[in-house]
């Protein structure tokens, strides 16, 4: 019962973050999906084929590894977008602040 309510949390978080890419366009929400299909993945049966054997215990290392640097490149991804879209929201900003004060001045010299 507990591994289908994981499932289930898995596909909230996913549906989530798809919105989220949907809203914003922002690819760094979508890299979080990588470090869920890693350990969404090891649940699976494919996960114990090397059980049992030396190889079995370094390929669980290694995919312990990748999962947390699958998580890191995610916050990295997720940290480069919001970065790029507040300096985009800034040059907006300031673009529609310089091309109000034209009309600003325009309006006390009719004064």
């Amino acid at each position: 019962m507990s591994g289908s309510i994981d499932y289930i949390i898995a596909a909230f978080f996913a549906a989530f973050l798809g919105l989220k890419y949907v809203r914003t366009k922002a690819t760094g929400h979508l890299w979080f999906l990588l470090p869920i299909l890693l350990v969404v993945g090891l649940n699976q049966g494919w996960g114990s084929i090397l059980q049992g054997t030396p190889y079995g215990e370094a390929f669980f290392v290694c995919y312990r590894l990748l999962t947390l640097a699958s998580c890191l490149l995610a916050v990295y991804m997720y940290y480069r977008d919001y970065h790029k879209r507040e300096a985009e929201a800034i040059a907006a900003n300031k673009k529609k602040r310089g091309q109000e004060m034209p009309s600003q001045t325009k309006m006390k010299k009719r004064k």
